[in-house]
């Protein structure tokens, strides 16, 4: 059955966004390709998933990789896998291989 995936967080404010625009190519020499924010730091999964990587990175800091699998595509219709890569994590709630939902604090 297909799964929809929920946005991670509670209480906080998104201060750059996906592909944000010009503005950030010309701050920083390059396209945003994810959402940063400040606020809650509970991080959530986004859906039931599994943990493919953990651990910490020089430029990213704590990362935490999941695969969500048979994920609802709402515009084209089927469903698809996808790989959400959490940065920038003040800590590390799961392990490598762990079954995750979305109530579970990443």
């Amino acid at each position: 059955m297909t799964q929809k995936l929920i946005l991670p967080v509670n209480n906080c404010k998104v201060t750059v966004s996906y592909k944000w625009g010009n503005a950030y190519a010309h701050n920083y020499g390059g396209t945003h390709y994810g959402m940063d924010m400040y606020g809650n730091s509970t991080v959530y999964a986004m859906g039931a998933g599994t943990v493919m990587a953990c651990g910490w990175d020089n430029v990213c800091g704590n990362v935490v990789v999941i695969r969500y699998n048979d994920v609802a595509d709402h515009v084209y219709g089927g469903s698809y896998d996808v790989i959400v890569r959490y940065y920038h994590l003040a800590s590390i709630c799961v392990k490598k291989g762990q079954a995750v939902t979305k109530d579970t604090v990443v």
